[in-house]
């Protein structure tokens, strides 16, 4: 029995958001001193809180304009210090938001050289 292309795809892409969901919750639980689980809806109420910056040097990551300690950065996320916890399909859910968010800001601070 053959087994299709589209279905080795996706079994690749599954693992691959695995790997990635289960290091944000170790590097989570292993950087934060206090951390706790949370869903895609509390991301968002606390995301929508603060204001957001993008460091050059971490075009991937964001970081709160206040020092408070508020971060997505490295697989964590981080409000005032504390670690959120997501599990898998508000993760997956939160990494479509944020890198739709990072596109456009990243988009928005290219030269154009026209």
């Amino acid at each position: 029995m053959m087994i299709s292309f589209i279905t080795v795809s996706f079994f690749i892409l599954f693992i691959i958001y695995v790997i990635d969901w289960v290091t944000h919750r170790q590097m989570t639980k292993d950087f934060c001193n206090y951390y706790d689980e949370g869903n895609f809806k509390k991301f968002l109420k606390e995301f929508r809180k603060r204001k957001w910056v993008i460091d050059p040097k971490f075009p991937d990551s964001l970081f709160g304009k206040e020092k408070d300690r508020n971060e997505i950065h490295a697989s964590i996320i981080s409000f005032n210090g504390k670690g959120m916890v997501l599990p898998f399909i508000s993760y997956l859910k939160f990494k479509r938001y944020t890198n739709k968010i990072l596109k456009e800001e990243n988009e928005k601070r290219k030269v154009k050289w026209n």
